[in-house]
């Protein structure tokens, strides 16, 4: 039996733009989303979307609260997103990594001319815009 799996995604933001990474691998390659991903086994949520963040853009980041529960429904793909606020501990630069083609900050008019993920303008529209 095929199960969802849980994965958490961070809305960083800096001087109003939000924090995007261009997914280098399936199932979103080449679309512009949130930084986040697969929640390891025994790791807490919070803990998960800090080391996504780390991981995809170099920031150190504090996870904060809670701002929604996204299912994402893709052919071959279930996930079950929790999205939380986070803040760069740092104003360090991020830089691509892990499974991040490119990293940029994103205002609201640059998000709606990026190929983003299913939901992603929705999803800001109503969390943070």
């Amino acid at each position: 039996m095929r199960v969802p799996k849980i994965a958490v995604s961070a809305v960083v933001m800096r001087g109003g733009r939000v924090l995007l990474v261009e997914r280098g691998r399936a199932p979103a390659r080449g679309f512009w989303s949130l930084p986040g991903g697969s929640v390891a086994w025994g790791e807490a949520l919070r803990q998960a979307a800090e080391r996504e963040v780390r991981e995809e853009t170099g920031l150190a980041v504090r996870a904060g609260k809670l701002l929604a529960v996204h299912e994402v429904l893709q052919p071959g793909h279930h996930y079950v997103l929790h999205v939380y606020r986070a803040r760069a501990r740092r104003r360090d630069e991020p830089r691509a990594g892990s499974d991040a083609r490119r990293v940029r900050w994103a205002s609201r008019s640059e998000l709606r001319r990026l190929r983003s993920t299913e939901g992603l303008r929705e999803l800001l529209e109503r969390l943070v815009y």
